[in-house]
């Protein structure tokens, strides 16, 4: 088992040496619209996929107030961040599949896999201000109780915007931080979708959502969904919460052993889950994501695994 499973962090992602979820996969691969994704099934080999779907916790490893619970992501065990288990609780396979895909070279990898279009995306993806934090509080509403409470200030920022962090026409330069975690959904007892239409946070330049159909899930739904605005509906970035007539779907991503779905989040990057039928059994899930180097400390940090703050509210 490594000893640790936090990344380095700060340097310059560079080589295009893929392995892991990425090892089918090249840039013509990518599809570019409404913002470039990929998806790749029979992912891993077999014999990889089958020792990581042995290794799965049960649910019984969860608390009674999350077992109960209907339809909650819960982070099971994570390369940093909030999680519910230590990774000493995991089989050692997972360990090193958590680390492989947080690291800087899978980091790199998926720079390398966008590179052609991570430029073409800039205006799309989230450009960050190097600045002090009270002014980086007037454009993040949860930093230092900024938002809404700075809202009169925030046209005066525009005479700061002169040094940029990233520079999206040199994609291998970008400063990201891998994170890789290990979730469930809990069963459905009332038949919902986990999360319907969406964008991630704007600190997050790419995620990506790896599937482990537990072989005996007999439900139906639980796909992901890729949308795009309605031709006529008013574009609301990085919007948190999108109404469902609001968008159109361009791809279902089935939920089946083996997939996974990776795409560069823009602006407009608009997911959600398909309702799910009643079922006992979890729906797993591995998500990858690469955070901007100047996102908050809460939203990938030191690790806390196994202190039981794994409940997915972000």
């Amino acid at each position: 088992m490594p000893a640790s499973l936090t990344p380095t962090v700060g340097s310059v992602h560079r080589g295009m040496a893929r392995g892991g979820l990425l090892c089918k996969v090249n840039p013509a691969d990518v599809r570019p619209d409404p913002f470039p994704y990929v998806v790749v099934r029979d992912a891993l080999d077999a014999n990889h996929y089958q020792a990581l779907a042995a290794g799965l916790p049960g649910l019984d490893r969860l608390r009674e107030e999350h077992r109960a619970a209907n339809n909650r992501r819960v982070d099971l065990v994570s390369s940093s961040g909030r999680a519910e288990l230590a990774i000493d609780d995991v089989p050692d396979v997972w360990g090193e599949f958590l680390q492989q895909h947080s690291s800087d070279g899978f980091v790199s990898d998926v720079m390398s896999l966008f590179a052609s279009q991570i430029p073409k995306c800039g205006p799309r993806l989230y450009q960050e201000i190097l600045a002090p934090a009270w002014k980086r509080s007037l454009y993040e509403p949860r930093e230092l109780r900024g938002g809404p409470r700075f809202a009169r200030l925030r046209p005066l920022t525009w005479f700061g915007r002169t040094a940029w962090l990233n520079d999206f026409s040199r994609p291998q330069a970008l400063d990201v931080q891998g994170r890789a975690t290990l979730a469930l959904n809990t069963p459905v007892r009332q038949v919902t979708s986990v999360r319907g239409p969406h964008v991630d946070s704007p600190h997050k330049c790419y995620v990506g959502l790896f599937y482990l159909r537990h072989p005996a899930d007999r439900s139906t739904g639980g796909d992901l969904e890729l949308f795009r605005w309605k031709p006529g509906r008013v574009a609301k970035p990085w919007a948190s919460k999108i109404a469902a007539d609001d968008v159109e779907v361009v791809e279902t991503v089935r939920y089946e052993p083996n997939t996974f779905a990776l795409f560069l989040n823009t602006s407009d990057s608009i997911h959600g889950v398909t309702v799910r039928s009643q079922t006992d059994v979890p729906r797993y899930l591995v998500v990858t994501s690469g955070w901007f180097a100047s996102a908050p400390a809460r939203a990938v940090g030191a690790s806390n695994n196994g202190v039981g703050k794994g409940v997915y509210d972000d």
